[in-house]
């Protein structure tokens, strides 16, 4: 795993593209969202977990009840990937 990802907070993050044993996706009955870049039915809707980021293009820290954890990079099986996730005073998401 990339040392950038190792954080309990980018844990929670990649909860909401589908990364188990998190708050994310069992605390509040989660479904796993990752988002698609391309279009093409080609492309994989498979959950994706930080073991699987080969490269991160850019990442926004977010902050509790502020501003949401935004990454965009690529995977080891090639697909782009964009994240965005938050946590409030009720959790993720």
């Amino acid at each position: 795993m990339l040392e950038a990802l190792e954080s309990y907070d980018w844990a929670e993050a990649f909860g909401y593209a589908g990364e188990a044993d998190t708050c994310a996706t069992s605390c509040q009955g989660h479904v796993p969202n990752p988002n698609r870049i391309l279009t093409s039915p080609n492309v994989s809707k498979k959950p994706f977990t930080r073991e699987d980021v080969r490269e991160i293009f850019w990442s926004i820290e977010g902050e509790h009840d502020e501003r949401e954890w935004e990454m965009f990079g690529q995977l080891n099986d090639g697909r782009l990937f964009y994240l965005a996730a938050g946590c409030d005073y009720t959790g993720w998401d």
